[in-house]
């Protein structure tokens, strides 16, 4: 191979290298996102189901 060649190959490798950091970096925020929304839901629920046992006792009706 010559040293053109070399260097082009090089060079198109540091692109495919950048082009694929930016992608990681853009999935990492999205499954943070993700996290986060799903953190919330979690949160809501179990709020939510806390509600519906306030109140309850052994005397309750069923």
């Amino acid at each position: 191979m010559k040293y053109v060649e070399v260097l082009e190959k090089y060079e198109e490798l540091l692109s495919e290298n950048k082009k694929l950091k930016a992608t990681i970096a853009e999935l990492k925020s999205t499954i943070a996102e993700e996290s986060t929304v799903n953190g919330i839901v979690k949160e809501a629920e179990n709020l939510t189901n806390a509600e519906d046992t306030i109140g309850l006792t052994k005397k309750s009706s069923t």
